[in-house]
């Protein structure tokens, strides 16, 4: 009886252990050893991946207008909101108030529209902290995976296409499609 409550103790203390590693502390999102685990361990199917990076654009100005606490708040509520939207797939927060979410088994038509669907909800949303409504874009670059590509290299390119979100007026989404333009047009 005793060997068994222990070894029950030892089993739920490593998965507390486990859980402390792999996940952002603040957002209860996968964090980047735990992307990096889904990439090289538990993604087995590369094929048919795609790679968002997200960044809050003009997150500063939460934190600076009110304080640390509440954007805080903010980052929690925004994680919960790419959590629901991303029906398939994995997100992790990479660093402040960037995520890469991380889309298996799809194609371009249905990342892309994953990644706007995700833009246009985050901006029509009112995020309510307390008495104040906080409303936020975000840019969004995509990209698919390219075979043999290391970890470091797809995040690359979907951070490229970050830059030219950002670049050309933020609260867009930039695909790295040689069929699609740089910009993809409004999908209906």
């Amino acid at each position: 009886v005793t060997a068994h409550i222990f070894e029950a103790s030892r089993a739920q203390f490593s998965e507390r252990l486990e859980n402390l590693a792999l996940l952002d502390p603040l957002t209860n999102t996968g964090n980047r050893l735990a992307m990096n685990h889904y990439f090289e361990v538990e993604l087995v199917d590369k094929i048919n991946l795609f790679i968002m990076v997200l960044d809050l654009d003009y997150f500063k100005k939460v934190n600076d207008e009110f304080g640390h606490d509440v954007g805080d708040q903010v980052l929690v509520e925004i994680a919960t909101i790419l959590r629901e939207t991303l029906n398939k797939g994995r997100v992790f927060r990479t660093g402040g108030e960037e995520f890469a979410l991380f889309i298996p088994d799809s194609n371009q038509q249905e990342s892309y529209q994953i990644a706007e669907n995700i833009r246009v909800g985050l901006q029509s949303t009112a995020i309510n902290v307390g008495a104040r409504e906080i409303s936020l874009t975000a840019s969004i670059g995509l990209a698919a995976y390219r075979d043999g590509d290391s970890l470091k290299q797809a995040i690359k390119a979907a951070d490229e296409q970050l830059y030219y979100a950002k670049k050309h007026g933020r609260n867009n989404v930039y695909f790295d499609s040689q069929q699609y333009s740089a910009k993809l047009e409004q999908v209906s």
